[in-house]
């Protein structure tokens, strides 16, 4: 919901972003410009930001023992999104898309029903390569490969009343439901725990 509906600096760069990595200046320049043209901001405001958003997800400080209290408290590093690195002497995010995350079936489930209900709007049918590669899909939330993401529907579709996955005849994939409501079904499964 951060990264989809939020706004919020950080989490919608990085929920639009296609490359593998980014530097922290180039992560706060964008954040800067990004509150910019939705008002105003300093670009401390946008660096702080930035920096509470990679202690939030940076997974190397959840193993990292010199500040391993620091990172104590956000379940968000178990997700493995991403790492702060250095190259040069600067500081690097890196968020590559990968084949696997600790993500369950029903989570995956409310992911991909907010995102139908934010594009599809009435149509039954979603393509994976739109779920990879749109800004604010899940594929790119979840910086998920198209392995990666085919897994998690699969499983999702194993385990929902709702939604199947089938062949386009053209070499894709598509996330197929039987009726405009089923995304409203697949979110009430995901909720109902």
């Amino acid at each position: 919901m951060l990264s989809t509906r939020a706004n919020l600096g950080a989490w919608s760069v990085l929920s639009e972003l296609g490359e593998p990595e980014i530097t922290r200046a180039d992560l706060v320049a964008r954040v800067l410009a990004r509150a910019r043209s939705n008002g105003r901001a300093t670009e401390r405001t946008a660096a702080n930001h930035v920096d509470v958003f990679l202690r939030m997800y940076d997974a190397t400080s959840a193993t990292d023992w010199a500040s391993w209290e620091d990172g104590l408290g956000s379940p968000f590093q178990d997700l493995d999104f991403l790492r702060t690195t250095r190259r040069g002497g600067l500081p690097v995010a890196s968020a590559p898309f990968c084949s696997a995350r600790p993500i369950d079936a029903r989570s995956t489930a409310f992911i991909i029903a907010d995102y139908w209900h934010r594009n599809v709007r009435g149509g039954t049918t979603l393509s994976l390569r739109a779920m990879l590669l749109e800004a604010r899909a899940p594929g790119t939330i979840l910086r998920l490969d198209e392995i990666g993401l085919h897994a998690l529907l699969r499983d999702m579709c194993d385990a929902a009343p709702v939604g199947t996955l089938r062949e386009d005849g053209l070499g894709g994939i598509n996330l197929v439901m039987q009726g405009a409501d089923d995304a409203k079904v697949l979110e009430d499964w995901a909720w109902n725990r």
